[in-house]
């Protein structure tokens, strides 16, 4: 389930973690508070659940090329090969990730190989009052499906601030994360494996105006990969930002201390 931390610092050495429910809609309203999403709560069961952007997930929205909104969201292993966007996990379990499966299919509006398939993504809207000047957001990609492909396929998050859609130019680069598992036999795997991770992996705004009342818009991209695609997803999501640089050595030791704090899978 969702949860937003409160950190603060109680002696120089030492940090304490609040833990307070959050709000159907991802609002920020404190600096130094660390927003976290495990995706826990999407779909386990089944093959397949209606998808209502956030709705199935509060504040995470899907879009295909087209700019649809897919009426569904797979649930598998990694044993499923067909093109869509997944709630990822062994079956049964209730521990997810959220990715997808790239393809030409029409439920990613039939891409161009090698196109962009779509996006999923997040919305977090500043409502701190203040101006928040550097944001970092650290995530696990998780790979829960070798295709059957020798060619790395990449992992890609990008953001930007009152972008007006999902499918608008000028973002900007977050991180790029190889697909860990390359092979030529296709196959499920376990993303919560460690040979089959890459943790925490990061990024940071820089130095930014984040105005109050304006939303931060975060998106990971999904490509129809030439080949096979292989199964990537995201978990332990996680965003602390800031309202002063001179704080932001403090919000990188919370967020380097969640490391150690947050469940590893």
């Amino acid at each position: 389930m969702k949860r937003i931390s409160s950190i603060a610092a109680c002696v120089v050495i030492a940090l304490v973690l609040v833990v307070m429910p959050s709000q159907a809609q991802l609002s920020y309203t404190t600096p130094n508070v660390v927003l976290e999403e495990n995706f826990d709560s999407l779909p386990h069961t089944g093959t397949s659940n209606v998808w209502q952007d956030n709705v199935t997930l509060p504040g995470w929205f899907l879009v295909n090329s087209t700019g649809a909104v897919p009426t569904y969201i797979r649930i598998s292993d990694g044993s499923d090969n067909t093109g869509a966007f997944y709630s990822f996990g062994k079956s049964g379990s209730t521990e997810r990730a959220l990715g997808g499966v790239g393809s030409g299919g029409a439920y990613f509006g039939t891409p161009a190989s090698g196109a962009l398939a779509g996006y999923w993504g997040v919305k977090i809207k500043n409502d701190t009052g203040l101006t928040l000047t550097n944001f970092t957001v650290i995530y696990d990609v998780e790979q829960w499906r070798d295709g059957g492909n020798v060619n790395v396929q990449p992992l890609i998050s990008e953001w930007a601030i009152e972008p007006g859609g999902w499918l608008t130019t000028g973002w900007n680069f977050g991180a790029s994360t190889d697909s860990p598992v390359h092979t030529s036999s296709a196959r499920a795997l376990n993303g919560n494996d460690s040979a089959n991770r890459v943790a925490d992996v990061s990024f940071s705004s820089g130095s930014i105006l984040w105005e109050p009342g304006q939303v931060l818009w975060i998106r990971f991209r999904e490509l129809n990969d030439s080949g096979n695609d292989h199964g990537l997803a995201i978990d332990n999501f996680r965003l602390l930002a800031i309202p002063e640089p001179i704080v932001v050595t403090f919000g990188l030791l919370v967020l380097g201390g969640l490391k150690f704090w947050r469940k590893r899978k």
